[in-house]
């Protein structure tokens, strides 16, 4: 059973793991199981079932990738992205 702080991470790592899904298009899904050193199955089991065992690793991922807030993240508060992936999204 995880802690009340620690089910608001996970969902919000999921909410962030959705964006980057619908952003990356197709195989992102595939790319990321594979970076991170899972396969479907479990990283499914995780997302369907909160007291499922959650990887911490895949947090330091897509913060270090693809420039998530560790504040927000870890907290809820500021932005869901950094500066840098902010501006990639002004230009492109």
């Amino acid at each position: 059973m995880l802690y009340p702080a620690s089910i608001e991470i996970v969902q919000r790592f999921w909410t962030v793991f959705d964006i980057l899904k619908s952003e990356g298009g197709w195989g992102w899904e595939y790319r990321f199981i594979k970076a991170v050193g899972t396969n479907i199955g479990n990283l499914r089991r995780m997302k369907n079932n909160i007291n499922f065992s959650f990887e911490v690793g895949y947090l330091q991922y897509v913060i270090e990738k693809y420039d998530v807030s560790p504040e927000w993240l870890l907290s809820g508060k500021g932005e869901m992205f950094g500066k840098k992936k902010q501006k990639e999204e002004t230009v492109g």
